[in-house]
C-alpha cells in the first residue's frame, strides 16, 4: 500500500491547491462510502470482467479520495487499471496494481467546486479469472482502507463505509450456478486480542514488530488477519491459517489497526480490530539559550516537538552527574543553573518523546570563581610564563638574608669557630640555643 505519511501529504496538497480562495460547500458528518460496482457476479476461468469503483458522497462535496483494495491473486489477476470518464482529473498518485500482492491503490482529485453525488466513476479495474472457486463457492474483492476529503478548505473525511464485491468462479465449460452472498454469521465478536509488544492502545511505542495474541473459540477452522491505518478495515474472508498468533515486521509509523475474524463450519463471523500506535522518529532537533552566561546563575531557555506521540518530558545533565528529568511544562521558559561551582560546565538536555525517543543538545556554561579562583589564576599564570622559578629563587634568597644576619646564626657561627662540641662529638644546638 502506499505508504500512509506520503498518501495523506499528497491528498492534503490536493485539498489546499483546489480550493482557491473559497469553498462551496462544508462536511457536516461521515456520510461518504467507496463501493464496487457491480458487487457480486458469476464468470468462468479464463474470462474477464470490469469492476469500477465509485463514490457516494453523501451529499456533501468532495474534492479528492483514496484507497486500496485487495483480492486473491491466486484466483484473479489485473489486466489494466483505467481512469477513462472518471471524476478525477488530478491524481496525487498515480493508480497501480500488483498481481504478486494482490492490490490495487489510488489517490486523486477534482477542482474546485468538487463533485457531490451518489455514483461518481473513480477508477474501472480489469480482471482476469484465473482458478475455479469450487473449494470456497466464492472470491472477494475488498476495499481495505481509503478516505473521501471534503470541499470545505480543512480537507475532512466523511468516509464512513468501504464496499466489496463477491464473484464465483466456475472451470472453464461448466455451467455457472446463481450467486449466492458470502455466508456470514452472528457469532460473538471473537476473544479479546493482546499484544505482547503493544499491550496498551493508547499508548506510543518504538517497535515497529507487533505482535497479537487471541483465543480460538470452538469449532474455528480458519483466521483471517489484516493490518491498515483504517479502523474499521475488512480483513476479507481469505484464510490465514488456523492460528492463535502472528508477528509483523517493519510496520509504519502512525496509529495502525490490526483486524481479525474467525471461520467456523464455513461461515465467517464478526470482525475484531485492535488499535497499536508506533512512533520511532526522535523529537525535533532544537537550540539551548544561554542568557546571564558567566554569572553564578545562568539561565537556559530550550523547546522541542514530536509530530507523532508528543514530548513527555525532557532531561538534564551536567557535566557527568546524574540525570534530571524536568517537566514539558518547562519547555520555552528560564531554567535557572544553580549550586555550581566555578568554572566551564557541559550541559546536556534531552527531549524524550511518549515512545522513549530522544533527541540531545550540548551547551557550555561558565560560573565566574571568587578570591581563591583569582589567585590561582594568577599563580598559574606566573608558572606558566616562566616566572614563577624566579619568585621561588627570590624568595630563597631572602630567607637566606634574614637567616645570616639573625642570633641563632651568630651563636652557631661562634660556637663552629670555637669548634665547641656536644655529646659523641656532635654539635649540640640546645646547649647554643639556651647560650
Amino acid at each position: 500500500m502506499i505508504r500512509r505519511e506520503l498518501k495523506h501529504f499528497l491528498l492534503i496538497v490536493l485539498t489546499i491547491a483546489f480550493f482557491g480562495l473559497s469553498f462551496s460547500d462544508t462536511a457536516k458528518a461521515q456520510n461518504g462510502s467507496l463501493y464496487l460496482s457491480p458487487s457480486s457476479g458469476k464468470i468462468s476461468v479464463g474470462e474477464t470482467f470490469s469492476l469500477a469503483l465509485r463514490v457516494n458522497t453523501g451529499g456533501t462535496a468532495i474534492n479528492a479520495a483514496e484507497g486500496a483494495i485487495v483480492f486473491d491473486q491466486r484466483e484473479l489477476s489485473v489486466i489494466s487499471v483505467s481512469k477513462s470518464s472518471s471524476i478525477f482529473s488530478v491524481w496525487a498518485s498515480e493508480p497501480k496494481f500488483s498481481n504478486a500482492e494482490g492490490t490495487v491503490e489510488f489517490a486523486g482529485g477534482i477542482p474546485n467546486p468538487g463533485y457531490s453525488g451518489s455514483n461518481g466513476l473513480l477508477l474501472t479495474v480489469n480482471f482476469k479469472a484465473k482458478t475455479a472457486t469450487t473449494t470456497k463457492g466464492y472470491t472477494e474483492i475488498i476495499l481495505v482502507s481509503g478516505a473521501v476529503l471534503a470541499n470545505d478548505g480543512e480537507g475532512t473525511n466523511i468516509l464512513a463505509s468501504l464496499g466489496k464485491a463477491t464473484y464465483y468462479i466456475s472451470p472453464a465449460g461448466l455451467s455457472i450456478p446463481p450467486v449466492e452472498s458470502a455466508p456470514t454469521i452472528s457469532q460473538p465478536t471473537p476473544s479479546r486480542i493482546t499484544s505482547t509488544t503493544h499491550p496498551d492502545q493508547e499508548k506510543w511505542y518504538s517497535n515497529t514488530t507487533p505482535a497479537f495474541k487471541w483465543e480460538l473459540p470452538n469449532g474455528t477452522d480458519a483466521v483471517s488477519y489484516l493490518i491498515t491505518d483504517t479502523s474499521t478495515s475488512n480483513p476479507g474472508t481469505i484464510p490465514d491459517g488456523l492460528v492463535d498468533q502472528v508477528k509483523f515486521t517493519d510496520i509504519a509509523d502512525g496509529i495502525n489497526y490490526f483486524h481479525l475474524r474467525f471461520r467456523e463450519s464455513g461461515a465467517w463471523g464478526a470482525i475484531s480490530h485492535f488499535k497499536f500506535q508506533v512512533d520511532t522518529k526522535p523529537p525535533k532537533e532544537f537550540n539551548i539559550l544561554v542568557t546571564d552566561n558567566n554569572s553564578n546563575e545562568p539561565k537556559l531557555t530550550f523547546e522541542s516537538g514530536d509530530d507523532l506521540s508528543g514530548v513527555d518530558h525532557y532531561e538534564i545533565r551536567i557535566d557527568k552527574k546524574d540525570w534530571v528529568v524536568i517537566d514539558k511544562s518547562s519547555a520555552g521558559k528560564l531554567y535557572n543553573i544553580v549550586n555550581q561551582g566555578y568554572g566551564e560546565h557541559q550541559v546536556l538536555i534531552k527531549a524524550v518523546d511518549i515512545a522513549g525517543n530522544s533527541t540531545a543538545v550540548t551547551v557550555t556554561i561558565t560560573i565566574p570563581g571568587g578570591f581563591w579562583k583569582k589567585f590561582k589564576d594568577m599563580t598559574w599564570g606566573l608558572f606558566k610564563d616562566g616566572l614563577f622559578p624566579a619568585v621561588v629563587v627570590a624568595l630563597i634568597a631572602l630567607a637566606h638574608e634574614f637567616f645570616v644576619h639573625s642570633k641563632l646564626w651568630k651563636k652557631i657561627n661562634k660556637n663552629l669557630k670555637t669548634k665547641k662540641r656536644g655529646k659523641n662529638n656532635v654539635l649540640n644546638l640546645r646547649d647554643i640555643i639556651k647560650k
